[in-house]
């Protein structure tokens, strides 16, 4: 195993298929703390690295106004390329690197990365309907996408925790699926293709 706290945790082989991508990384001494909180900078990190090289990442240009960490903060180039596309914004108290990323907020990301889908009519609708209760619609939108593509999964007691922190292991597990779903909507567009 490439991480040595993940001998017998629940997402070893899904974290361990991202690392060799170079997709998600473990800390200096040889762990990935799966369980632990994950910050809005290390998913801008984690996200990031599925479109581009670290390289392209570190040689865009900052954004006008950016302000979501010190120019010393290891995460200001992932951040700063999510807020180039768009995906959040480049001041906002509610995105600063060192807060903790919640499972609406990752999947707004994915679901405006991916061009702001529609779900798939009737898929994940009643746990859509009791979790997104209340939400803004773009937020209830990418929720019920998110839902249809098999990226965002309940809990056993079948709530969906939007609101609540992702831990490192749980959004590996939710990166998994989006690529799955994100190379098959890209497929399907492709010229030729059914």
């Amino acid at each position: 195993l490439l991480f040595s706290d993940m001998n017998d945790h629940w997402a070893r082989f899904t974290a361990g298929r991202l690392a060799l991508r170079h997709l998600i990384q473990g800390y200096e001494d040889g762990t990935f703390q799966p369980d632990k909180r994950i910050s809005k900078g290390e998913f801008a990190a984690m996200f990031a690295r599925i479109f581009a090289s670290t390289d392209q990442i570190v040689a865009l240009p900052e954004v006008t106004g950016f302000d979501l960490c010190s120019k010393e903060h290891w995460a200001r180039p992932y951040l700063n390329y999510m807020a180039t596309l768009g995906l959040i914004p480049p001041a906002d108290e509610s995105w600063k690197a060192d807060v903790p990323c919640t499972r609406l907020d990752a999947v707004l990301c994915m679901w405006k990365r991916a061009g702001q889908p529609a779900a798939a009519t009737g898929v994940g609708a009643s746990s859509a309907d009791s979790a997104t209760a209340g939400l803004e619609p773009q937020a209830r939108a990418s929720v019920e996408w998110a839902l249809s593509q098999g990226i965002l999964r309940g809990y056993p007691d079948g709530t969906l925790r939007l609101a609540e922190p992702v831990s490192r292991a749980e959004t590996a597990e939710i990166l998994s699926r989006y690529l799955v779903a994100y190379l098959a909507s890209q497929t399907a567009q492709a010229p030729g293709a059914r």
